[in-house]
């Protein structure tokens, strides 16, 4: 036990990172994800990430993944904040496909052809380059097609989506 408390305090402790050199950074995250307030299908998932940024002087940053079983995504992010440690990336804004049009989260009787995706998220560098990362991410229904269809009633469905918002937990290095 006393091995693992000294092992987590050096990875944690503040020492040499990597500094922040000029081109491009690449992070791979894999983790997983929960919806405590979705339905039944689609309620876990397993994001397999990866980011790109290009450093020091751009804020955005791409991401493209899997979230396993359900489908995959893409988005653009912005670095609010960039420490040598810590990063805070906020409107994080992208897509979303599933892999099947009956992905059911909050509302089952809504076809899942194409969400649009926002969140923000913190990420965190450990020594010898590992990253906790931890995001917040809302998925909304195809807003090309959902207020055609559904009329007044689409911002009930919209309103529920942030109820099915999920919480992604990943883990990851950089490259």
């Amino acid at each position: 036990m006393m091995f693992h408390l000294v092992v987590l305090a050096a990875l944690a402790a503040p020492g040499p990172v990597r500094a922040a050199s000029e081109g491009f950074e690449f992070m791979g995250l894999a983790g997983i994800s929960a919806a405590p307030g979705a339905a039944d299908h689609g309620k876990i998932g397993y994001p397999l990430l990866f980011r790109l940024r290009r450093l020091p002087e751009i804020p955005f940053g791409l991401q493209v993944g899997l979230l396993v079983p359900n489908g995959a995504t893409a988005s653009v992010f912005i670095d609010a904040y960039r420490g040598e440690r810590l990063r805070l990336h906020i409107l994080d804004l992208g897509v979303f496909v599933p892999f099947s049009r009956d992905l059911r989260t909050v509302r089952p009787e809504i076809d899942r052809d194409l969400d649009l995706t926002a969140g923000l998220g913190v990420e965190y560098d450990f020594l010898l380059g590992g990253t906790l990362a931890i995001d917040w991410v809302v998925h909304l229904p195809n807003p090309l097609a959902i207020p055609y269809y559904y009329g007044e009633y689409a911002l009930p469905i919209y309103r529920d989506s942030l109820i099915g918002s999920q919480l992604w937990i990943s883990c990851g290095w950089k490259f």
